[in-house]
């Protein structure tokens, strides 16, 4: 019988599930890297895929930023596009203020425009 694996399967307990994508961020390098995304890709849960960014953010693989700049242009999920800049402010610094500057422009939901607002700010607080 072949074991699913705890972060992709959407019946297990959602604090495991959070757990195993973290760690799958933080220490398992490019395996990691490739199951967080997945999870960023595929996941229904919103919560979960939150879960994945902030994962994804401590990721020390050099594609999470431009992982992160997709996620915060084309999730379906407001919320989750609005983490995204978040995270992009605290992580890649000067190289994500494009991808902010864009969701500003063009992003339709207001919360989004909102956070990017506050990762532009940040931004600017660590040039200062």
């Amino acid at each position: 019988m072949m074991r699913s694996k705890p972060w992709s399967n959407p019946d297990r307990d959602e604090r495991l599930r959070e757990k195993a994508v973290f760690w799958l961020g933080v220490a398992r390098g490019p395996r990691g890297y490739a199951a967080v995304k997945n999870v960023l890709t595929h996941d229904s849960n919103d919560h979960i895929r939150e879960k994945a960014l902030f994962a994804m953010s401590l990721s020390k693989e050099p594609q999470a930023v431009p992982e992160i700049i997709d996620v915060a242009k084309h999730d379906r999920s407001a919320h989750v596009r609005g983490q995204a800049l978040f995270w992009l402010a605290q992580k890649a610094g000067k190289q994500a203020t494009q991808a902010i500057a864009n969701s500003l422009e063009n992003d339709p939901e207001t919360e989004v425009k909102k956070k990017a607002v506050f990762a532009l700010r940040q931004l600017a607080s660590d040039l200062i």
